[in-house]
């Protein structure tokens, strides 16, 4: 997977319209997303992951914090994805409802969230947006249709 973070210029109305076609748009996003995908074809799959962007301090640090971040995610089991599956983040008060759903105990619940890294997957998941919001410094620009 491949990330870019740039400036992007879109044809005006095109986006209004429907009508927005990737090859109709230019800058430097684009670029930085060609190369992120290649640079993250070779390898393991949790080296598969690359961003791209002119601040490479902070794309190597997204880039590090997500492929953390699917280590994370790809080492649970069946078990622990069914328990994951049904929790909504940053809403208290879950486990037992999740609990009854899957027919197990709340404490059942909390071990499953303790080994998956549950809570540490939406950490990690707020930092690698903080770090994509820091590179998405530039505002979209609009070129005028011919």
């Amino acid at each position: 997977m491949g990330i870019g973070a740039g400036e992007l210029t879109f044809p005006r109305f095109a986006g209004a319209l429907g009508a927005l076609n990737i090859t109709d748009c230019t800058g430097d996003a684009l670029e930085f997303s060609r190369l992120a995908v290649e640079y993250a074809r070779g390898g393991a799959p949790s080296r598969g992951i690359a961003v791209m962007a002119r601040d490479r301090s902070l794309a190597e640090m997204a880039t590090g914090s997500a492929r953390l971040l699917y280590r994370v995610c790809a080492d649970r089991t069946e078990a622990e994805w069914r328990v994951v599956r049904l929790l909504v983040p940053g809403v208290r008060g879950q486990q037992k409802a999740a609990a009854a759903a899957l027919g197990i105990t709340t404490q059942a619940v909390s071990r499953a969230l303790v080994r998956s890294l549950w809570h540490e997957e939406q950490a990690a998941r707020a930092t690698v947006v903080n770090l994509l919001d820091r590179m998405d410094v530039a505002e979209p620009s609009v070129i005028a249709a011919e």
